[in-house]
């Protein structure tokens, strides 16, 4: 027996369909009445992708599996210049300890 947990999220109590232009409207609307700066869902997850790579000890398998990735591969090609930025970052907190 399959179990479909999308069906269970994709409405609200009011029955009101949770698709991605409902989610882009409301999030717009929140952004707006706050004044905030503007993202998008797809925002969210990148920076969710790349607050995880900047915590140590997580690697690239944790953040493909909580992505949802098919294998490391694809997620490193998405987020390529995280990993370039974090090697710079490491560099450098290096040459501020070692005192080179």
């Amino acid at each position: 027996m399959t179990i479909n947990i999308y069906a269970k999220y994709t409405k609200t109590r009011h029955n009101v369909n949770l698709g991605y232009d409902y989610i882009n409207h409301m999030l717009k609307v929140f952004i707006d009445k706050y004044k905030l700066e503007k993202i998008t869902p797809h925002g969210f997850r990148h920076s969710h992708a790349s607050i995880l790579f900047s915590i140590p000890g997580i690697d690239i398998k944790d953040v493909q599996m909580r992505l949802g990735h098919a294998n490391p591969t694809v997620t490193m090609n998405i987020y390529i210049h995280v990993s370039k930025k974090i090697k710079i970052v490491a560099a450098d907190k290096f040459v501020e300890i070692t005192n080179f």
